[in-house]
């Protein structure tokens, strides 16, 4: 629930994104000093810091109410794993609101939310689904986040393959969102 509630916020900063553009904010942007990267840094920031706050109510939750029992260290390093590991996803929505308009933007992150929650075991366990499904699961971020999450609490250790993944994907996101965010620009 915890990599649900992250991911479903992360990307969905991408609709404020679109919004900011509809009524010129990014536009006023363009005219100071800042450059495209650091517009790319300062949205994944506010995406990852809108994360943590939803990663920190689900905790409580967990904690408080659904007597879910883990050491001090266990929490803090889930909340590390869960809070980094939201990178990809603050950057796919920064992309999609750099790429859609206020009125696309929606049903596009919910598209990607839905669409990377589902297929990538954040509903159901990967385990469960035919062969097919599970290896187009194994390709995607969510996938690969869950299972980092997991082989903590199992007392695994993750594998390099997941850090890889996610590494891909988090530079692939980077990328056209920093594409998207010049695409923008020259308009």
């Amino acid at each position: 629930m915890a990599c649900y509630g992250v991911v479903m916020v992360t990307i969905t900063n991408g609709v404020n994104i679109a919004l900011d553009r509809s009524i010129g904010w990014m536009a006023q942007l363009r005219t100071t000093p800042l450059r495209a990267p650091q517009v790319l840094i300062g949205k994944a920031v506010s995406g990852l810091l809108l994360s943590l706050l939803s990663l920190i109510a689900i905790f409580l939750i967990g904690g408080l109410s659904q007597g879910v029992e883990l050491s001090g260290v266990q929490w803090l390093e889930m909340g590390a794993i869960i809070w980094l590991g939201s990178l990809p996803f603050a950057l796919l929505g920064m992309a999609l609101g750099f790429l859609t308009s206020p009125t696309a933007g929606g049903p596009a992150v919910m598209a990607a939310v839905i669409g990377m929650s589902a297929l990538g075991g954040l509903w159901i366990p990967v385990r469960l689904f035919p062969d097919t499904l599970q290896h187009i699961s194994r390709a995607l971020p969510t996938s690969r986040w869950v299972h980092l999450s997991q082989a903590l609490l199992g007392g695994g250790a993750s594998s390099l393959s997941d850090l890889l993944v996610l590494g891909g994907w988090t530079l692939g996101f980077a990328l056209l969102a920093g594409l998207a965010i010049r695409r923008d620009a020259t308009r």
